[in-house]
């Protein structure tokens, strides 16, 4: 079976310090927690941003300083999908499809973006545990983690030059 491509989306449109203190939400959390996502075996973000009260944004000013917080990590090679809308409305059925995925040869995508919790009432502290959860799981399924420069081929992207 090919390699997983683990896509970490850490913010989304929806949860807010209030949902849980755990969010990134500033572009230098969301990029602090992209680049902590990426050493924990995610191969792709999948970025949304926000305005400064905290609500879903599409302003390019925003998504430009996150992208170039993250890619100010010289040794970060992750890929990055920037969000074209900010809707949220997964119904629970759908967030249980990663699992599937993984059982069926396919990817996932996990994050805050998706659920905020770990199990029932417990919160995640960050989305590097919903990243290190799938990595346990996909042992378990005898299945590789796919490394960005990997996730490229598998998706047929281009490569991006790593600066040292």
């Amino acid at each position: 079976m090919e390699k997983l491509i683990i896509t970490v989306a850490p913010t989304g449109a929806w949860p807010t310090k209030k949902d849980t203190p755990y969010v990134p939400l500033t572009p230098k959390e969301i990029a602090e927690e992209v680049y902590e996502c990426w050493k924990a075996g995610a191969s792709i973000a999948y970025i949304h941003v926000r305005n400064d009260d905290a609500s879903a944004s599409m302003n390019f000013d925003k998504f430009k300083e996150t992208v170039t917080f993250i890619r100010d990590k010289k040794d970060c090679d992750i890929i990055l999908n920037l969000t074209t809308s900010g809707g949220i409305g997964l119904k629970d059925d759908e967030r249980m499809r990663p699992f599937m995925a993984i059982i069926t040869g396919g990817h996932v995508r996990v994050g805050m973006e998706d659920n905020i919790f770990m199990a029932r009432g417990v919160l995640a502290k960050s989305n590097v545990e919903f990243v290190e959860r799938v990595k346990r799981i996909v042992k378990e399924f005898q299945r590789e983690i796919a490394t960005p420069a990997e996730a490229r081929a598998i998706l047929g992207l281009k490569g991006r030059e790593l600066q040292k």
